[in-house]
């Protein structure tokens, strides 16, 4: 019987406490038993990695991208912190040819974390079947893969900024389902993290007049958890409720989360940016197979597909369960209850920068819509 793995990939990645139970050697273990297992399995010649604005990302990224030269891997590296699991990274690397991505992120959890999430060719988390796999070869291989990775020397990784390509993606979608039909004053909160520079450019590309807040880089996230919810963005709330902006918007430190504030309404639960997003695509016939959402997303998901004839799977919580719906044709979009939405053309995982596009450009129903679902 095989000694017990160093690691297990829970729901969405690896993720610990930076320089306790995560540091410089488990990434590179991490990435040594990825490529070991991916390359043997599918074929590995092309890498995306990306990170987030935490403490040592850059440092880990370069680690990755150093285990793949010994790979003969022809591996890139972002710029910049970039949004991810899907807003970037995923996206980017399911266009361009990229036969799978990494990326250094801890996405909503406490500053203290750090984690290393694999993304497949589709742009999907890895499935669990896969990941399983990786802890069994680490189990077989220990020895050989500590050897290995003991001797990498880091180097400077060739850098690559996917950042234009995402956006113009973005911008054209959106103006193909929904014509912002005036311009709206927005106030854009990335939380101090990798939304910074991508939420609010798309946005005023949109025609909106944005100004951002908390735009800077802090692996500190000001003191507060990455996670928009009401007790972390009270004084972005606060400035919408105040100053007469029409609609606000913040996001988690990876950017696949989404917050919505309205001035007539304050902050919106997870389940009403949910159920706006959804209502306009299914109306206008942008989703008409099916819809997939969480056990624990509101139900007026189904009552919406109900009235348009669309059919609605419930699935456990983890996004990597809506997965196959959108990636076989079942569905055209995904929810879960943390204001996670996922869309099949566009890529099969959550993208808060994409859904605050949409959510923005239909936001002129917004109040008529909440005053219907309140009553």
């Amino acid at each position: 019987m095989g000694k017990e793995v160093l690691f297990r990939f829970g729901t969405d990645g690896v993720r610990g406490v930076v320089d306790r139970d995560f540091n410089e050697r488990l990434v590179a273990i991490l990435a040594e038993s990825t490529f070991r297992y991916w390359s043997r399995r599918y074929g590995l010649r092309k890498l995306l990695i990306g990170y987030d604005v935490r403490r040592k990302s850059r440092d880990y990224a370069n680690v990755v991208a150093s285990v793949a030269v010994e790979h003969g891997i022809d591996a890139v590296v972002t710029e910049r912190p970039t949004p991810t699991p899907p807003p970037v990274i995923a996206w980017f690397s399911s266009r361009f040819g990229f036969d799978l991505a990494i990326q250094i992120t801890a996405s909503h959890n406490p500053p203290m974390y750090n984690g290393f999430k694999v993304i497949t060719s589709k742009g999907s988390p890895v499935p669990d079947e896969d990941t399983s796999e990786m802890e069994r070869l680490y189990d077989q291989e220990r020895r050989d893969i500590d050897r290995s990775v003991s001797s990498i020397r880091v180097t400077k990784p060739q850098l690559i900024d996917p950042s234009s390509h995402y956006m113009d993606h973005v911008i054209g979608d959106v103006l193909g389902m929904f014509k912002p039909r005036s311009r709206l004053r927005v106030i854009v909160d990335p939380l101090f993290g990798t939304a910074i520079n991508y939420t609010s450019k798309v946005l005023r590309e949109l025609g909106m007049d944005v100004v951002e807040f908390h735009n800077d880089y802090d692996p500190g996230f000001g003191g507060r958890n990455p996670n928009p919810e009401p007790e972390n963005i009270r004084d972005t709330v606060q400035e919408v409720m105040s100053k007469g902006y029409d609609i606000g918007i913040a996001h988690d430190c990876d950017a696949d989360r989404i917050a919505a504030i309205d001035p007539s309404h304050g902050y919106l639960s997870p389940n009403n940016v949910i159920t706006i997003v959804l209502e306009h695509l299914v109306r206008g016939g942008f989703v008409k197979r099916g819809v997939v959402r969480s056990v624990s997303t509101t139900h007026i998901v189904d009552l919406i597909a109900s009235k348009y004839g669309v059919r609605v799977y419930e699935v456990p919580v983890g996004f990597k369960h809506s997965v196959k719906y959108l990636i076989n044709g079942d569905a055209e979009a995904a929810d879960e209850e943390s204001s996670g939405l996922a869309y099949s053309w566009h890529v099969p995982d959550k993208d808060g920068t994409y859904t605050a596009a949409l959510l923005t450009a239909i936001a002129l129903s917004m109040v008529t819509w909440l005053m219907r679902l309140t009553g």
